[in-house]
């Protein structure tokens, strides 16, 4: 690519305008794509994920306080920061409306990068702490 991000900084760009097709072109298609929900299959689970999110969230962004690594392997640390402006699905099926709060969540990102592609990508987030700030959880 002529970007001069790192994969890992285009794929948070990406998320970030809602870009969920940009995002999903840097994963290789076999890649083991991890979060606190689980593995997801790419590309479907991992487009319905993230199309989840930015519907929810527009205008997300990702805070990057740390990156570690080569360009090979990389930790990357920081905060997710948005508003819940759109409708969010929640596993039993319902979606919660718009409550207009925002968030900031702390994340912690490991991938395995290969030439073009993210070939890993294990996320760790505050799952309890975004839940609690969007008034579903306590604190």
């Amino acid at each position: 690519m002529n970007d001069s991000k790192t994969l890992p900084e285009q794929y948070f760009a990406a998320i970030g305008r809602g870009d969920v097709e940009q995002a999903l072109s840097l994963i290789e298609a076999n890649a083991d794509f991890q979060t606190p929900a689980g593995r997801m299959p790419v590309p479907d689970g991992v487009r319905a994920m993230l199309n989840g999110y930015v519907t929810a969230f527009p205008g997300s962004r990702f805070e990057v306080t740390r990156v570690f690594g080569n360009d090979h392997e990389m930790a990357v640390e920081g905060n997710w920061v948005a508003t819940h402006n759109g409708p969010l699905s929640l596993p039993d099926g319902s979606k919660l409306s718009p409550t207009g709060k925002s968030v900031r969540v702390p994340y912690a990102t490991l991938f395995k990068l290969n030439r073009d592609k993210i070939t890993s990508h294990h996320a760790y987030w505050d799952m309890a702490s975004f839940l609690g700030q969007l008034g579903l959880a306590a604190r």
